[in-house]
């Protein structure tokens, strides 16, 4: 998959998360079927990040690394 990156001034593109316009100062990911503006994809990471955090197979993870280095 390749990445490219462009800047879009003539279109104006709106977030579907959000509605923000890419008429501002933030970044915009643009998909074949939708948009998201960098605030948005800043707080779904946050979200995220926050699941995998609770997630039983993370602690186990988390638990593995607290193991190993106790061990060293």
């Amino acid at each position: 998959m390749s990445l490219e990156i462009k800047k879009i001034k003539t279109t104006t593109i709106n977030c579907n998360f959000c509605g923000e316009s890419n008429t501002g100062t933030l970044s915009f990911i643009a998909g074949l079927y939708g948009n998201i503006c960098s605030s948005c994809v800043r707080i779904c990471v946050d979200i995220l990040v926050s699941k995998a955090d609770e997630s039983p197979k993370c602690a186990d993870r988390n638990m593995d690394k607290e193991n190993a280095t106790q061990t060293q």
